[in-house]
Protein backbone atom coordinates (compact mmCIF):
# COMPACT_ATOMS: atom_id res chain seq x y z
CA UNK A 1 0.00 0.00 0.00
CA UNK A 2 1.90 2.56 -1.19
CA UNK A 3 -0.79 5.25 -0.82
CA UNK A 4 -0.79 5.44 2.98
CA UNK A 5 3.51 4.99 3.11
CA UNK A 6 4.48 8.32 3.46
CA UNK A 7 3.26 10.52 6.29
CA UNK A 8 2.04 13.28 4.11
CA UNK A 9 -0.67 11.06 1.69
CA UNK A 10 -1.50 9.67 5.72
CA UNK A 11 -2.57 13.21 7.04
CA UNK A 12 -4.21 13.91 3.44
CA UNK A 13 -6.48 11.00 4.03
CA UNK A 14 -7.09 11.75 7.60
CA UNK A 15 -8.05 15.28 6.73
CA UNK A 16 -10.00 14.48 3.76
CA UNK A 17 -12.14 12.30 5.49
CA UNK A 18 -12.73 14.41 8.71
CA UNK A 19 -14.06 16.84 6.05
CA UNK A 20 -15.98 14.69 4.33
CA UNK A 21 -17.23 13.44 7.49
CA UNK A 22 -18.13 16.87 8.93
CA UNK A 23 -20.25 17.78 6.10
CA UNK A 24 -21.92 15.07 5.97
CA UNK A 25 -23.07 15.32 9.65
CA UNK A 26 -23.96 18.81 8.90
CA UNK A 27 -26.19 17.87 5.76
CA UNK A 28 -28.01 14.86 8.04
CA UNK A 29 -28.59 17.22 11.00
CA UNK A 30 -30.16 20.33 8.30
CA UNK A 31 -32.25 18.23 6.60
CA UNK A 32 -33.57 17.08 9.74
CA UNK A 33 -34.29 19.85 11.44
CA UNK A 34 -36.07 21.04 7.83
CA UNK A 35 -37.92 18.12 7.35
CA UNK A 36 -39.57 18.89 10.70
CA UNK A 37 -40.46 22.62 10.10
CA UNK A 38 -41.80 21.20 7.02
CA UNK A 39 -44.44 19.03 8.36
CA UNK A 40 -45.10 21.42 10.94
CA UNK A 41 -45.71 23.89 8.47
CA UNK A 42 -47.60 21.10 6.28
CA UNK A 43 -49.64 20.05 9.22
CA UNK A 44 -50.54 23.80 9.99
CA UNK A 45 -51.95 24.37 6.58
CA UNK A 46 -53.81 21.37 6.67
CA UNK A 47 -55.64 22.89 9.71
CA UNK A 48 -56.05 25.85 7.89
CA UNK A 49 -57.58 24.92 4.96
CA UNK A 50 -59.62 22.13 6.96
CA UNK A 51 -61.30 25.67 8.78
CA UNK A 52 -61.34 27.23 5.27
CA UNK A 53 -63.74 24.11 4.14
CA UNK A 54 -66.00 23.68 6.89
CA UNK A 55 -66.59 27.52 6.95
CA UNK A 56 -67.62 27.28 3.14
CA UNK A 57 -69.43 24.08 3.37
CA UNK A 58 -71.06 26.26 6.46
CA UNK A 59 -71.79 29.28 4.46
CA UNK A 60 -73.06 27.10 1.45
CA UNK A 61 -75.45 25.40 3.81
CA UNK A 62 -76.95 28.48 4.97
CA UNK A 63 -77.20 30.34 1.62
CA UNK A 64 -79.01 27.10 0.25
CA UNK A 65 -81.44 27.12 3.17
CA UNK A 66 -81.98 30.91 2.41
CA UNK A 67 -82.86 30.20 -0.95
CA UNK A 68 -84.90 26.89 -0.30
CA UNK A 69 -87.01 29.42 2.10
CA UNK A 70 -87.24 31.83 -0.10
CA UNK A 71 -88.88 29.90 -3.18
CA UNK A 72 -90.97 27.72 -0.58
CA UNK A 73 -92.08 31.30 0.46
CA UNK A 74 -92.77 32.98 -2.63
CA UNK A 75 -96.02 32.31 -3.75
CA UNK A 76 -97.21 35.08 -2.08
CA UNK A 77 -94.68 37.09 -3.55
CA UNK A 78 -95.80 36.03 -6.88
CA UNK A 79 -98.92 36.90 -6.23
CA UNK A 80 -98.07 39.88 -5.47
CA UNK A 81 -96.25 40.75 -8.57
CA UNK A 82 -99.81 39.57 -10.62
CA UNK A 83 -101.82 42.47 -9.23
CA UNK A 84 -99.56 44.69 -11.24
CA UNK A 85 -99.49 47.39 -7.95
CA UNK A 86 -96.24 48.82 -7.21
CA UNK A 87 -96.91 49.65 -4.10
CA UNK A 88 -98.27 45.96 -2.95
CA UNK A 89 -95.06 44.38 -5.15
CA UNK A 90 -92.54 46.38 -2.94
CA UNK A 91 -94.18 45.75 0.56
CA UNK A 92 -93.64 41.99 -0.08
CA UNK A 93 -90.45 42.44 -2.13
CA UNK A 94 -88.92 44.77 0.88
CA UNK A 95 -89.31 41.94 3.20
CA UNK A 96 -88.12 38.86 0.85
CA UNK A 97 -84.95 40.84 -0.36
CA UNK A 98 -83.99 41.10 3.67
CA UNK A 99 -84.94 37.54 4.30
CA UNK A 100 -82.23 36.56 1.18
CA UNK A 101 -79.80 39.48 2.32
CA UNK A 102 -79.59 41.02 -1.26
CA UNK A 103 -79.01 44.22 -2.77
CA UNK A 104 -81.24 43.78 -5.85
CA UNK A 105 -84.42 41.45 -6.03
CA UNK A 106 -85.65 41.56 -9.40
CA UNK A 107 -89.40 40.03 -10.39
CA UNK A 108 -90.83 39.99 -13.69
CA UNK A 109 -93.84 37.93 -15.09
CA UNK A 110 -93.83 35.18 -17.61
CA UNK A 111 -96.42 37.46 -20.08
CA UNK A 112 -93.76 40.10 -20.50
CA UNK A 113 -92.84 40.05 -24.24
CA UNK A 114 -89.33 40.85 -23.70
CA UNK A 115 -87.74 38.62 -21.52
CA UNK A 116 -85.39 41.45 -20.40
CA UNK A 117 -87.99 43.45 -19.43
CA UNK A 118 -90.36 43.11 -16.29
CA UNK A 119 -93.73 43.25 -16.95
CA UNK A 120 -94.74 44.94 -14.10
CA UNK A 121 -95.04 48.46 -15.48
CA UNK A 122 -93.79 51.01 -13.01
CA UNK A 123 -94.14 54.09 -13.97
CA UNK A 124 -90.63 55.66 -14.69
CA UNK A 125 -90.47 57.89 -11.80
CA UNK A 126 -91.21 55.02 -9.51
CA UNK A 127 -87.90 53.47 -11.25
CA UNK A 128 -86.06 56.56 -11.23
CA UNK A 129 -86.33 56.61 -7.39
CA UNK A 130 -85.59 52.81 -6.81
CA UNK A 131 -82.48 53.24 -8.77
CA UNK A 132 -81.72 56.26 -6.46
CA UNK A 133 -82.32 54.29 -3.54
CA UNK A 134 -79.92 51.15 -4.87
CA UNK A 135 -77.30 53.36 -6.57
CA UNK A 136 -76.35 56.79 -4.43
CA UNK A 137 -75.62 60.11 -6.43
CA UNK A 138 -72.06 59.31 -4.33
CA UNK A 139 -71.36 56.03 -6.11
CA UNK A 140 -73.81 55.64 -9.53
CA UNK A 141 -70.50 56.17 -11.57
CA UNK A 142 -68.69 53.84 -9.91
CA UNK A 143 -71.12 51.38 -9.19
CA UNK A 144 -70.26 47.68 -11.16
CA UNK A 145 -72.20 44.59 -11.25
CA UNK A 146 -69.76 43.32 -8.62
CA UNK A 147 -70.60 45.89 -6.54
CA UNK A 148 -74.07 44.36 -5.98
CA UNK A 149 -73.71 41.49 -3.56
CA UNK A 150 -76.24 39.26 -4.18
CA UNK A 151 -79.69 39.31 -5.98
CA UNK A 152 -82.42 37.04 -6.40
CA UNK A 153 -84.45 36.41 -9.59
CA UNK A 154 -88.47 35.00 -8.93
CA UNK A 155 -90.67 34.49 -12.59
CA UNK A 156 -94.61 34.58 -11.86
CA UNK A 157 -96.60 32.44 -13.83
CA UNK A 158 -99.17 34.48 -16.15
CA UNK A 159 -102.33 35.64 -14.27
Amino acid sequence: MRLFSSLRSRIFVASALLAVLCIGVAIYLVNVRVTAEAERTLEREIVSASALVDNLRTTRTETFMQMARFIADAPPLKAAVDTNDPPTVQAIADRYQNQVKSNLLLGSRTCCSSPTRPAVCWPPSARRDARRRLFPASRRSTTRWADVKASASFRSPRG
